[in-house]
């Protein structure tokens, strides 16, 4: 057998600056890689056995090269290489541990399954920010103050559709069937169980209380709504927030769409404004609510594909020195908070609600997106925090039912009156934590025994999928 030869080395630089490289054997092959570089790895991108393309910034390993953009194709593909060059030992096989613990002189500690999958490595700060979002989803449903409340309401849930956005990948679903099987046992399923057990809390117990004691809602027109899915009452009533799941997928499968025959970026791009300026005009003149929040998913589509769009620029975020990063930091901050000053206005997605315009919408959201986004790169991967993140489906579908619950505790058990607490941030931080400590053992048994609730079987629970 020939031998072989190490004819080229490319570094990949990760989304927290974890440099990778790749080594081009001499037979045209991408199949070494090793790690060098401190950190967690934190990739926005697979590298290993199963990519199907990336599309990174590549550098030449320890030079002072400037980097340049390049795409690679999949890793088992043919390069064109020197006339003379054969050869690769055999002993070599897949780019797997082996090859990935090679040198580990250079690493400080092997390298696991999780960085050559990174469907088993958690981004951390995505986690973070998911984390810090459905707190924030939580708390505007509590009684808070108006103004605090609108001001959330202008970013948690296009913030939740940009992060969905981010972890979707074209390549994975090359048929429309394929896209809507996955996503409707992710997506679909759990909305169906939440919705059913929602349902039943609702009739024997929640609709006796309260605001729903003297609406006198006919029981059917929920049932009927579940299968609707929209959140203008009566037809969730008995369980609002769940209009976001329906929605997102409605979403997925749009965007699925117009990624697929509109190819090209100006096409991409001149489609999501298409789609979010129809969505705004069926806010203020649409007869009906369309099935599924499909209306609102033509104002979320813009969201989610940015989100899908926005990895070279978190790219390039991520490649800044700490001055620039800082600099960068505070210039989108203000940015933000000035977009969202100049936005402000009633906005409720749910309900296909926008707020005072078309342009100070978008601008308000996608400038309290921006600070979030900022925010949750300076924030330590907190341990509870990355758990919130990993279960924030469960957190959406349960909050409600968790609220009736905690202030009937601070009613009947504690004396307080719920009226009177109301318009406190003191007391909605309050009930926010009450409803997410009820949800921790509630979530533990979900995993445990029932993750079927959450579109997922027990082998799934070792990697959480990405999406709300």
């Amino acid at each position: 057998m020939a031998s072989s030869a190490s004819i080229a080395q490319l570094g990949l630089i990760g989304s927290n600056g974890t440099v990778i490289c790749l080594r081009l054997w001499s037979d045209g092959v991408f199949s070494g890689v090793r790690i060098c570089g401190g950190g967690s790895l934190n990739l926005m991108f697979a590298i290993a056995v199963g990519v199907e393309s990336l599309d990174s910034q590549v550098c030449c390993h320890n030079c002072a090269m400037s980097p340049v953009s390049v795409f690679l194709e999949p890793v088992t593909s043919r390069l064109s290489v020197p006339d003379g060059v054969s050869g690769r030992p055999a002993s070599m096989g897949n780019p797997d541990l082996q090859t990935l613990n090679e040198d580990k002189a250079c690493t400080g500690r092997e390298v696991t399954a999780a960085a050559v999958n990174p469907q088993h490595e958690r981004i951390a700060w995505i986690d973070v920010l998911k984390g810090l979002t459905i707190v924030l989803v939580v708390l505007s449903h509590t009684a808070i103050d108006e103004v605090e409340d609108e001001v959330l309401y202008l970013f948690h849930m296009p913030l939740f559709f940009w992060l969905s956005g981010m972890m979707y990948r074209q390549e994975k679903y090359p048929r429309l069937d394929g896209l809507i099987s996955k996503r409707a046992r992710s997506l679909v399923i759990p909305y169906l169980w939440f919705a059913l057990i929602s349902y039943i809390l609702w009739y024997f117990v929640a609709r006796h209380f309260g605001r729903d004691a003297g609406a006198n809602i006919n029981p059917w027109l929920p049932v009927l709504g579940t299968f609707y899915g929209v959140a203008n009452e009566p037809w969730l009533t008995h369980n609002t927030p769940l209009w976001f799941l329906p929605c997102l997928f409605a979403v997925e499968v749009l965007y699925w769409t117009l990624r697929r025959y509109l190819p090209s970026m100006p096409g991409l791009v001149s489609g999501l404004l298409l789609c979010s300026a129809v969505g705004y005009w069926l806010s203020l003149h649409g007869l009906a609510r369309l099935p599924w929040g499909a209306d609102v998913a033509l104002t979320a589509v813009i969201f989610y594909g940015a989100g899908n769009l926005s990895w070279p620029a978190m790219q390039i975020y991520s490649g800044l020195s700490k001055r620039r990063q800082a600099w960068t930091n505070a210039g989108v901050l203000v940015l933000g908070s000035a977009a969202m000053w100049w936005g402000f206005g009633f906005v409720n997605m749910s309900e296909n609600t926008l707020g005072p315009g078309y342009a100070r919408f978008y601008t308000a959201a996608l400038g309290g997106i921006a600070a979030c986004l900022i925010v949750s790169q300076q924030v330590p991967p907190h341990r509870f925090l990355t758990w919130l993140g990993r279960n924030t489906l469960v957190i959406l579908a349960l909050q409600i039912p968790c609220y009736g619950l905690v202030k009937a505790i601070q009613q009947y058990g504690f004396g307080v009156d719920v009226e009177a607490t109301g318009g406190s941030l003191v007391w909605g931080v309050i009930h926010t934590v009450a409803i997410v400590g009820l949800l921790i053992p509630v979530i533990w048994v979900i995993d445990r025994w029932a993750p079927f609730l959450k579109g997922q079987r027990r082998t799934d629970l070792a990697a959480p999928a990405l999406s709300v």
